[in-house]
């Protein structure tokens, strides 16, 4: 059936954007007979609840930020109105990066074991997200048990935890750079531009970030980052002394605090016995020296290149932090 409430939206919100609504958008508004139809708050598909017999049926965007909210808004209270309690039930999100999902799960089996406070894992890659929730009978009680549980979930995973809610990894290495007055630039390879964009999509980056440079080819290594050729002819592109120079050269060129580099082989091909496809290089130079450290993961060229980013900004924040710049044990390393 036509929801006429739910396609005026639609249409409303076209015409608030200044877009014309494809005639194919009014399925958004079409609903199976006899379901309750669930607004949507920050996106144009509703969700709808179905009850067949003594099955609830929820069908809910896929769009992950609209999903969370509408289960959190529409889905939780409602079936905790069907099971006739008056019953508060409150959800938080914990970023983590470095840790595999089963190994997650039991570091931490023993921390929410059910009941009022249960745990769940969503794997987003590179990072997995963890969503504690509590149910209680006041919202008070509630959010003294979630931050009862997510204390013990960071004190237990320490650095792994990366952030909450809306933080990703670029938007809290960001603010540690901005509270700490330092500037941040990035020599890059076989990421190619794919750091700095990650960077600068956080509102407000152009305080603590100067430039970056994307050095592709071996002329432009030695032509605007000051490696010799010498160098690049003996090591190779793909190398830690070539990720050391990249560093420190854009370190100098912008007059950064922090110069972060990456080189890499992202695949398909191009791979050597020595320098296998997946081999990456990072490097990190600032006032205390230059750190650097090399990895193969075994991804292909698209997840290679959000691996190395995410790793090079877990870096950035590990630095900042003055933490040890550990490898995750997600990553499998050449030996």
């Amino acid at each position: 059936m036509l929801d006429p409430v739910s396609l005026a939206a639609l249409r409303a919100f076209y015409a608030r954007v200044g877009r014309e609504m494809a005639p194919n958008n009014e399925k958004q508004a079409w609903f199976p007979e006899g379901a309750e139809v669930l607004p949507n708050p920050i996106g144009t598909a509703p969700g709808f609840m179905l009850e067949v017999g003594s099955v609830v049926f929820f069908s809910l965007p896929g769009v992950p930020r609209e999903l969370v909210r509408m289960v959190d808004e529409q889905v939780l209270p409602r079936l905790a109105a069907r099971r006739g309690q008056s019953e508060v039930v409150r959800a938080r999100l914990l970023r983590t990066f470095g840790m595999g999902e089963s190994n997650l799960d039991d570091v931490l089996k023993d921390i929410a074991p059910g009941g009022d406070v249960t745990l769940g894992f969503r794997t987003a890659f590179p990072d997995n997200y963890l969503r504690p929730l509590a149910r209680a009978k006041s919202a008070a009680e509630a959010d003294a048990k979630l931050a009862h549980v997510c204390d013990a979930i960071r004190a237990r995973l320490g650095l792994l935890v990366y952030g909450e809610g809306p933080e990703t990894l670029e938007s809290v290495a960001g603010a540690l750079l901005r509270a700490q007055h330092k500037t941040l630039a990035v020599a890059e390879s076989c990421t190619g531009g794919l750091l700095a964009e990650r960077i600068t999509s956080v509102p407000g980056a152009s305080d603590y970030f100067l430039g970056g440079i994307a050095a592709y080819a071996n002329s432009a290594k030695e032509a605007l980052l000051g490696i010799p050729r010498s160098l690049l002819e003996r090591e190779g592109a793909v190398s830690e002394a070539v990720a050391r120079q990249m560093a420190e050269g854009v370190r100098a060129r912008f007059g950064a605090d922090v110069g972060l580099s990456t080189t890499g082989i992202s695949g398909p091909g191009g791979g050597t016995k020595d320098k296998p496809v997946g081999l990456v290089h990072l490097a990190l130079a600032d006032a205390a020296g230059t750190h650097a450290d090399h990895f193969v993961f075994a991804l292909d060229r698209e997840r290679h290149r959000v691996l190395t980013v995410q790793l090079a900004l877990d870096w950035v924040r590990r630095r900042l932090l003055g933490a040890p710049l550990d490898a995750p044990t997600i990553l499998r390393r050449k030996q």
